[in-house]
């Protein structure tokens, strides 16, 4: 297990050399444009090694090889910034360090706009190659939704996009969420996820029948609530069936916590 993670993290490591080699030449490339000489061209070799290091350091500094690409979400994508950014930092304090010393000859044609390109495109190729597994279960589940049951959502809230995130994840589920549904009128015709909020209670017959739908998933609603016991007895009359989206931590060992937390 432990040779397998290394091997991981070594492809990792690999894949990124080969990104900010990347990042670096169409910082060099989109600054100079057709003036792109030989003399820049050297410039650029010469340097490719400093920018390497610069960006693996500010790499290994914020933890960027700690994350499951899997799992990218906002906070990834901060550290994925961090860390960019961080590399064009450091490449420009060390070609300062290097030009004071006069160990980087031609220094005058290495503009402080080269780095932040630098990070820009760093950036970029980061969040692309870390998302590459999320794009492929959405591309995978987009081709198999003609064999999918077509469901509603109603609440567009945090529990109605974690719901979604969890069918979208497990396509074993045979699920595919055609709508939300929700009360609030700023959500109408937004997406989350690809999927439109289509209106809220007062649609719900409308939306059954035209989605053809044949089951809905309750998320922050209270199935005993005056909402809730209308959305199951519409249901009800259709045939049509409701779950409820429940998540509760339930203790297994009593400590110092003071009870099961739900969600």
């Amino acid at each position: 297990m432990l040779d397998l993670t290394y091997r991981r993290r070594l492809w990792d490591v690999i894949l990124d050399s080969l990104l900010i080699g990347i990042a670096y030449y169409l910082a060099f490339l989109t600054y100079y444009g057709a003036g792109m000489n030989d003399e820049r061209l050297t410039i650029f070799f010469q340097t490719l090694p400093i920018a390497l290091g610069c960006a693996y350091l500010s790499f290994v500094i914020l933890r960027v090889y700690r994350g499951v690409w899997r799992y990218v979400g906002i906070n990834e994508l901060i550290v994925f910034l961090q860390a960019a950014f961080g590399s064009s930092v450091l490449l420009l304090a060390v070609m300062f360090l290097l030009d004071a010393v006069g160990l980087i000859p031609g220094y005058t044609e290495f503009t402080p706009i080269i780095p932040i390109l630098f990070g820009l495109y760093l950036f970029v190729g980061l969040a692309a190659s870390r998302s590459s597994f999320k794009l492929l279960d959405v591309l995978s589940a987009r081709r198999m939704h003609s064999r999918k049951l077509p469901i509603l959502i109603f609440g567009a809230g945090d529990k109605g996009e974690m719901a979604l995130r969890w069918i979208l994840m497990n396509p074993d589920f045979n699920y595919q969420p055609v709508g939300f549904l929700d009360d609030d009128p700023y959500l109408r015709g937004r997406q989350i996820h690809g999927v439109v909020v289509l209106g809220g209670q007062d649609s719900l017959i409308h939306h059954l029948e035209m989605s053809k739908a044949v089951g809905v998933i309750l998320a922050g609603i209270d199935p005993k609530s005056q909402v809730g016991r209308y959305i199951i007895d519409e249901c009800k009359i259709r045939r049509i069936w409701v779950r409820s989206v429940t998540l509760e931590f339930e203790i297994i060992e009593m400590g110092n916590d003071n009870g099961p937390v739900s969600f």
